[in-house]
């Protein structure tokens, strides 16, 4: 920065700047001086001696800034040796006298300090001695007509900081209290004036650092933190005008107080700094008691400033906690309830106190049909997943209707409308917030689809009237909560229904008007009611809404040809009563039965069913049914709905319904009978049954399932139609590889439909996404799915399916091990319907004699996949293991999937022999 004004501040005249130059080391002798006094006081009696010489120094010190300062003289650079420097050098020899004096009478009693002090002393009178010189010396050169060039504060710092720089300055030893009452950087670049300004404040209490120019103190000051800076103005590199804006203007800085000390006296300099943002402004040498005032004032406003800037820390600091609290309430409420409520929790955070009022709202119950028995089928892990998929999807429903969702009680949900606000319109929301999400309940069955869940129906029940709403608990843990005789009522009316039905009490449909669809009406004595309420199903809501669930057609029942004997117990509540009812299933259809029984049953009672025939094979042990109507009390029949989940209901339909049938028969042929290396004479080992139907189901579809079904007269433009259905006992290649084909030929031909995959669940799941998914999820730029492709029927790992009023079990049986996990594969029995199983397929299984006795008890054929290589494998039951069995086992053996060519004769050694490819087994079914 130049000084010529246009850097903000104002070159010094003459006289200030010599003034400036000359006050520097008498600053020093003077600061030294008084130092040295104090500490001579302080020693008392020991250091009474030194004392005088001291005061004399100090004197010398004072009168020589009286000179200095002296206004009336008039300096002239041509005249000052005559009129000025006699008078300073006098005053400079007497200062070192004294001090050359001094140094002598301390040399043993003074300590180093004392010492180094003193010699300081003598650097400072011989700095100001050359000074003198150098001005005369300036005095004498020829002057320009309109005055004497003066020299820039720039090069006299130099010259003066050359002088400083011969003498030896010893480090400083000064004892410091250790409580510190703040950090101050002193600013200066006279080394002297720095360590003498150090040494005075840290007598005070205070901590200091220095530094030699504006440069290092703002580098100094961006690393460390400092509470005052003492700031010189006419610095070298970086004025003290240039340092101090650069501290205002910063950010980190500009709350730092500044403290201008310097010889120049200017008032356009003193008010410039005062404008930047300078506290103050003392002149050198500074008064002690002047300093320690004007210091302390200073730290006390910068403590003040501290606390404001923490306290703005703070209050910003509680505003994000505040919002981020404010944000979990919103999340977690926001899951619960309608945005609208949570802001009015916000908001009025005293109606969160405990209590209640009395409050008309409507009242709505969902609750999933025997969702009971599929928890109990499922481990843990999916039955969460399952439950969170119908629960996310329902959640949003509901607050879309700005429903308060009160609590998930397990697979229900219990619903506030008008709480704890309250609209007019809270019924009518209610009744289309019901009927919204059973149609939202075909989204929650493709998910399940998709994870491999079972599908799952939904029942609603809906009441209006008065009930006490607020928060209930203690002051730990609150809940705002909906308690009363009509919220039980609603429980009570959603117990009533079966999947799919919207039931909904008289105040609810008096509420909304004519504008539901009313599908049905009925009279009911809920428990705790004391005469009969009417009770409505609805089927949709116009007006506004337009929400309409599929109208309700009464089913035809088919009469099934022999009568099922039956067990029924009625439930109350979700307890089993347990005295037993017989009846008999005489018609049928879907999952609606009608049943001729011993007693006659409340019209929408809850019973569970067992199929006498079933005995110890029962496929379906937990069939649920709600009655539906009553036909005749006598004799007594009534009709019935059977409400678990749907894969238990579809099974026990069609057990039920083939169960009554007199006669059926599969024919078995062995398209392939090796293994993945076994080529075109072979095949692989896939089985297709053929129904009385003249349907087809293949077992395990292999790589070369084109050409192994067109050896069948199976044609690869019909196969889609001509497969009905594919069993996949596990997931190797050469019993999958035909998979993507059949999918494609069924997807690109509009005609005709998605075949049947039936597998053990979690085979299907990891058929999707461990084989299948990669070549065939994206179709003509759309992304697929396996249901895309089938209709997949997962089976339980120990159930059974129906196919063509053929009955199969899954037959868990060992494979592989890869690491620590076992690949199972299922082997399927083809069961009579009166009399147990009586054919048993293996798929890959390694040698287990215990489970193949077991099996040949109960069935009349064995077909059994072994290995006739050289060598055993493990992965397949080897022919020579085979061997061992008892021979009244082996006469019920055929053997399959074996390698090219075998050397063994399986007739002889007992079993019924090697299939061959294309094979056939014709098995009847008795009646």
């Amino acid at each position: 920065m130049s000084q010529d004004g246009s850097s903000g501040w104002k070159q010094p005249d003459k006289r200030s700047f010599i003034r400036h130059e000359l006050r520097t080391p008498i600053n020093a002798i003077i600061g030294y001086s008084e130092m040295l006094l104090e500490e001579t006081i302080e020693r008392g009696d020991a250091a009474s001696h030194l004392r005088l010489d001291l005061e004399n120094i100090n004197t010398a010190g004072r009168e020589l800034l009286a000179i200095v300062n002296d206004t009336k003289l008039e300096i002239d650079l041509e005249n000052f040796g005559s009129n000025f420097r006699h008078a300073i050098r006098t005053m400079i020899t007497t200062v070192v006298g004294y001090t050359e004096m001094l140094l002598e009478d301390s040399q043993d009693s003074s300590g180093e300090t004392f010492a180094n002090d003193l010699m300081k002393i003598q650097s400072a009178s011989k700095q100001l001695f050359a000074l003198i010189e150098d001005f005369v010396k300036i005095g004498n050169m020829d002057a320009k007509k309109d005055g004497v060039e003066q020299p820039t504060a720039d090069s006299s710092s130099h010259s003066l900081c050359e002088i400083a720089s011969t003498v030896s300055l010893p480090a400083d030893e000064t004892g410091l209290p250790e409580q510190m009452q703040g950090t101050i950087l002193v600013v200066d670049d006279n080394e002297m004036n720095r360590d003498l300004l150090s040494r005075l404040l840290k007598k005070q209490g205070y901590d200091c650092e220095s530094a030699e120019n504006g440069r290092l103190a703002i580098e100094k000051m961006r690393l460390y933190k400092f509470d005052l800076v003492l700031l010189d103005v006419i610095m070298p590199e970086m004025d003290g005008f240039e340092t101090l804006e650069e501290i205002k203007g910063a950010d980190e800085l500009r709350y730092i107080p500044v403290i201008m000390i310097s010889s120049l006296d200017d008032m356009d300099n003193i008010v410039r700094c005062i404008e930047i943002g300078a506290e103050d402004y003392l002149p050198k040498p500074p008064d002690p008691v002047l300093l320690r005032a004007r210091v302390s004032a200073c730290l006390e406003k910068k403590r003040l400033i501290d606390l404001q800037i923490e306290s703005r820390k703070r209050l910003k600091e509680l505003n994000e906690a505040l919002d981020v609290r404010n944000r979990l309430i919103r999340d977690t409420f926001g899951r619960y309830l309608s945005d609208e409520i949570v802001e009015n929790i916000l908001e009025t955070p005293a109606g969160l106190k405990l209590g209640g009022e009395k409050r008309e709202t409507t009242i709505l119950m969902s609750d999933l049909r025997g969702f009971t028995s599929i928890a109990e089928r499922l481990s843990p892990e999916d039955v969460v997943a399952m439950i969170n998929i119908y629960l996310e999807i329902m959640t949003d429903i509901i607050l879309k209707y700005n429903g308060t969702i009160d609590e998930f009680i397990g697979d229900a949900i219990l619903v506030i409308f008008g709480a704890p606000v309250q609209r007019d319109d809270d019924t009518i929301r209610a009744v289309a917030c019901a009927v919204e999400m059973q149609t939202a309940m075909e989204e929650v069955n493709r998910r399940n689809r998709e994870s491999g869940y079972p599908e799952v129906v939904m029942g609603i029940g809906i009441n209006t009237g008065s009930v006490v709403v607020g928060n209930i608990g203690s002051r730990k843990r609150t809940k705002y909560a909906v308690v009363g005789r009509n919220v039980n009522l609603t429980s009570r009316i959603e117990s009533y229904t079966v999947g799919g039905q919207i039931l909904a009490s008289q105040s609810t449909v008096d509420a909304c008007g004519e504008i539901l669809r009313i599908d049905n009406t009925m009279e009911v004595m809920p428990k705790g009611v004391q005469k009969p309420i009417t009770i409505y199903e609805v089927g949709g809501i116009g007006s506004n809404y337009n929400l309409f669930l599929p109208e309700i057609k009464r089913t035809e029942l088919r009469e099934i040809e022999r009568p099922l004997l039956v067990y029924f117990n009625v439930l109350d509540g979700k307890n089993v009563v347990r005295e037993s009812f017989k009846g008999r299933i005489v018609k049928m259809s879907g999952t609606e039965a009608e049943i001729h029984a011993e007693v006659i049953t409340d019209r929408l009672s809850n019973i569970k069913i067992t199929l006498a025939s079933a005995g110890s094979n029962n496929i379906a042990p937990e069939i649920y049914a709600k009655v539906t109507e009553n036909i005749s009390a006598v004799p007594p029949v009534f009709r019935v709905c059977l409400t678990s989940d749907a894969l238990p209901v579809k099974t026990f339909m069609k057990a039920a319904y083939f169960d009554g049938k007199k006669d059926s028969h599969v024919m078995i042929k062995f398209l392939g009978v090796g293994s993945q290396f076994s080529g075109y004479a072979y095949y692989h080992s896939n089985v297709l049954i053929t129904a009385r139907s003249g349907k087809n189901l293949l077992i395990d579809c292999g790589g070369d399932i084109r050409f192994s079904l067109e050896e069948a007269d199976i044609k690869l433009e019909n196969l889609s139609r001509e497969i009905d259905a594919v069993y996949i006992s596990h997931l190797h290649s050469d019993h999958i590889g035909g998979l993507e084909t059949i999918a494609l030929s069924a997807y690109f031909n509009p005609a005709d439909r998605k075949p049947k995959l039936f597998a053990e669940e979690k085979l299907i799941r990891r058929l999707w996404l461990d084989s299948l998914k990669g070549g065939l999820q994206c179709i003509q730029g759309r992304c697929m799915e396996i249901d895309d492709y089938f209709e997949c029927h997962p089976v339980q790992e120990s159930g059974a399916f129906i196919w063509e009023e053929i009955k199969f079990r899954l037959m868990k049986m060992p494979h592989i091990q890869s690491g620590q996990r076992d690949h199972d594969s299922y082997g399927l029995i083809i069961e009579e319907q009166n009399e147990g199983a009586n054919v048993f397929f293996t798929a890959d299984t390694q040698f287990r004699p215990e489970l193949i006795k077991e099996m040949a008890d109960k069935v009349d054929i064995i077909f059994h996949d072994c290995e006739t290589t050289p060598f055993k494998t493990g992965v397949h039951a080897h022919y020579e293991e085979l061997c061992t069995l008892p021979e009244d086992v082996k006469r019920k053996i055929w053997l399959y999937h074996y390698q090219p060519d075998p050397d063994y004769n399986a007739e002889a050694d007992g079993f019924m022999g090697f299939v061959i490819k294309s094979q056939e087994f014709e098995i009847k079914c008795k009646p």
